[in-house]
């Protein structure tokens, strides 16, 4: 696959995830970058990554789908 479609897939996920964030943390003004950083980064940590479903990955979590890889490869060794 030539290398500009694989960046224009990796944009297109950084712009969804970007706009999950925005609408499911909503307008949020924070009093500093560290704290908005501090929530962003427990966000993605917490509830992106190990509570809330993607539908591009049969509903699992990202947690849930790479324990779920790495068991497999697990066997196959």
């Amino acid at each position: 696959m030539p290398q500009h479609h694989t960046i224009e897939r990796s944009q297109a996920g950084q712009k969804i995830t970007y706009r999950t964030l925005k609408s499911e943390i909503g307008t949020t003004v924070w009093q500093t970058r560290m704290q908005a950083r501090r929530d962003v980064f427990g966000w993605i940590a917490q509830y992106y990554n190990r509570e809330r479903l993607h539908s591009t990955i049969g509903y699992p979590t990202p947690h849930q789908a790479r324990t779920r890889y790495r068991q497999r490869l697990d066997l196959a060794v």
